[in-house]
């Protein structure tokens, strides 16, 4: 029998394109910050917001996976990298930022997890697709726990031609249901025939509501 696959923790967070930047920019303060790009800042707020305080006790975090989808990528940093070249003067931090994989990895550099890190692109159903092969990792034994979800962060040409652009990011802790018990995690969904069934979605906020559509791939995480 396959093992039983739940979710035990859930983070959604949909800033504004200012809020994000800001955040990037108190990352970057202090001589052993890590300098993180607003796609990578974004992608933090809501994995520290799935995983709260303690909700990793007891969990190897060497053995922690990522599956993630952007719906923009890097676009942000990339346009800041490009603006770099056309002055003269690249920095290797903004090309770094520039790496689609980038906010992946900075998640696992900021919370010391080192599974496979997985970043896919694509919009609306592209979830579906980081959460199959988050279960494949987890009934594999290639991880003990996996962070599931994904961001859309805009391009600075969108802000400046829309003058507004939602950001969101969304964040979820996958597990069997074996290790959930073990570490007394409570489970707030189930993955059954291939979607998370929510147990709480008739006192779920909004915000709430449209992150655990995305994770099943009906909406990305910032569509209204």
């Amino acid at each position: 029998m396959e093992a039983a696959i739940v979710v035990t923790g859930f983070g959604f967070i949909s800033p504004s394109y200012e809020e994000m930047s800001a955040e990037a920019a108190r990352s970057g303060r202090g001589s052993t910050a890590l300098r993180m790009s607003p796609e990578a800042a974004l992608l933090v707020q809501a994995v520290t917001a799935a995983v709260g305080s303690g909700l990793l006790k007891g969990i190897d975090r060497s053995t922690v996976a990522l599956s993630m989808v952007a719906d923009c990528g890097a676009m942000a940093s990339y346009e800041a990298f490009a603006a770099d070249i056309g002055a003269g003067s690249p920095r290797s931090a903004s090309f770094v930022h520039a790496i689609p994989s980038a906010p992946v990895a900075m998640v696992s550099l900021a919370f010391g997890f080192k599974g496979p890190a997985l970043t896919l692109s694509g919009e609306t159903g592209a979830a579906v697709d980081a959460l199959d092969e988050a279960v494949r990792w987890l009934r594999e034994a290639s991880a003990t726990a996996v962070i599931v979800g994904g961001w859309r962060s805009p391009s600075v040409t969108a802000v400046a031609e829309r003058g507004w652009v939602d950001c969101a990011a969304v964040a979820a802790l996958v597990e069997t249901g074996e290790s959930a018990s073990a570490g007394e995690r409570s489970v707030l969904a189930h993955y059954r025939n291939g979607r998370i069934e929510s147990l709480r979605p008739s006192d779920a906020s909004d915000d709430e509501r449209r992150g655990w559509d995305w994770l099943n791939g009906l909406e990305a995480p910032g569509d209204a």
